[in-house]
């Protein structure tokens, strides 16, 4: 019993490490927010300014 506890063990945690990096890749993968709000030409550089600070588009992950 114990070594299909460990054998689970060995075999999920590069499935887990696996999923992590899919969905963080997935999730990465959808664009430039900022880029649908620079395509409307009502919205001024100060404008997208403001919003990069209120979303903390600015820092790095």
């Amino acid at each position: 019993m114990a070594r299909y506890i460990i054998r689970r063990l060995l075999i999920s945690a590069p499935v887990l490490l696996a999923i992590t990096v899919i969905t963080f890749f997935l999730l990465r993968a959808s664009g430039d927010p900022m880029a649908v709000y620079a395509s409307n030409p009502s919205v001024t550089a100060e404008d997208l300014i403001r919003l990069e600070k209120t979303y903390d588009f600015d820092r790095p992950l």
